[in-house]
């Protein structure tokens, strides 16, 4: 029941946004079969399709894993946004800067340091939750906008590329040495490892919530101080933060540029 549960939840709320969708199209004099045609070609209907699904999927596993283990300790990490962004801005700054590294200690390199960026931003909700009893809510989404604004300032000033060709505000294009491989030869698909990284990561916090004795709620956690979980529950799953971009950036956007934390391939280039 419990397994017919879990899979009913998501299937019912695809259902709804479907027949909504087709309500609201027939609402507007739309063709609602060529527009859920193009969707499934768009999305699921060919193997170039599936690849871009599975590439634009990865950014949500790891979002959603940093949503649901702080949740799972009773904290709302509203702030994925910007861990996200400061995160892989720190992962590009390695990939471009950081020179005579061999891949793949290169790309590793990166993803750590983006990983290290965002479970420092996250630590600080944390740490303020625990020491001054600030919401959560609050702190990380006022943090939200204060990442944005610091991405934007130091992508159009520091760490702009020098090039005098280039008008955007975007970073230096990253480093061969620091970008992931893709999965399969053909380079007509993109999908890339950084998509297998959000498995293993997934796989890794279903069994740090469910098996692991040091998970939220056990007793080796209750038996840590109060002030302990608050911080680590929303600085561990803000480590994740970054991985889709920093993934995506290390593998199929070379660089950053100031709206690099709205979509996972804004900086293709």
């Amino acid at each position: 029941m419990r397994v017919l549960y879990s899979l009913g939840v998501p299937l019912l709320a695809v259902f709804t946004a479907l027949v909504l969708g087709a309500v609201i199209m027939a609402a507007t004099g739309g063709d609602i079969l060529k527009a859920y045609q193009g969707l499934w070609e768009g999305s699921l209907g060919r193997p170039q399709s599936i690849s871009e699904t599975l590439i634009w999927t990865t950014p949500y596993i790891f979002g959603g894993l940093a949503v649901a283990f702080a949740f799972k300790a009773g904290l709302f990490n509203i702030g994925v946004e910007g861990q996200i962004s400061l995160g892989a801005l720190a992962s590009v700054y390695v990939g471009y800067a950081v020179k005579d590294v061999p891949f793949p200690l290169h790309a590793i390199l990166a993803i750590v340091v983006g990983a290290a960026a965002g479970a420092l931003w996250g630590a600080i909700p944390g740490f303020l939750k625990a020491k001054t009893g600030a919401h959560e809510v609050i702190v990380t989404i006022m943090l939200n906008y204060v990442a944005i604004q610091m991405t934007s300032f130091l992508v159009s000033g520091f760490m702009k590329d020098p090039n005098p060709l280039i008008a955007n505000a975007q970073t230096p294009k990253i480093l061969q040495s620091a970008r992931l491989p893709p999965l399969l030869p053909d380079p007509q698909y993109r999908l890339h490892w950084g998509f297998v990284i959000a498995v293993l990561a997934a796989i890794f916090i279903w069994w740090l919530l469910n098996k692991s004795i040091t998970r939220p709620g056990s007793a080796s956690a209750m038996a840590s101080t109060a002030s302990r979980w608050p911080c680590s529950a929303v600085a561990i799953p803000s480590a994740c933060c970054p991985q889709p971009y920093s993934s995506e950036v290390s593998r199929q956007a070379p660089r950053a540029c100031s709206s690099c934390h709205k979509s996972p391939s804004t900086s293709s280039s």
